[in-house]
């Protein structure tokens, strides 16, 4: 392995490497990563941080706006409301598809 391929994670710990493989289940082979890492050709390798961390960014992408219809929803009564409600959009989704299984 050439010092250039593995200089975007040389500096990730054996944890930090598992937990962002953990991360990307359904999106990432759940593997070792040097593991991985050495069943790549060699242009694999020298993209592999690049690769995760879009792989990261698109999953946070689809995680947030994607997979929640109500994302943009804070449940706040007014401009003053400071509070409103972490869940609500996650509530809505629910209610959401309640509905769409209803026969309405």
């Amino acid at each position: 392995m050439a010092w250039g391929e593995s200089k975007p994670t040389y500096r990730l710990s054996d944890d930090d490497k598992r937990m962002i493989i953990a991360s990307l289940n359904g999106f990432c082979v759940q593997d070792d990563w040097d593991r991985i890492y050495s069943s790549l050709p060699p242009g694999g390798r020298a993209a592999f941080g690049i690769v995760l961390l879009e792989t990261m960014m698109n999953k946070f992408i689809y995680d947030k706006f994607a997979a929640s219809t109500f994302w943009f929803m804070d449940a706040k009564m007014d401009a003053t409301d400071q509070e409103g409600d972490d869940n609500f959009c996650k509530r809505l989704d629910y209610v959401y598809e309640r509905f769409k299984e209803s026969k309405f």
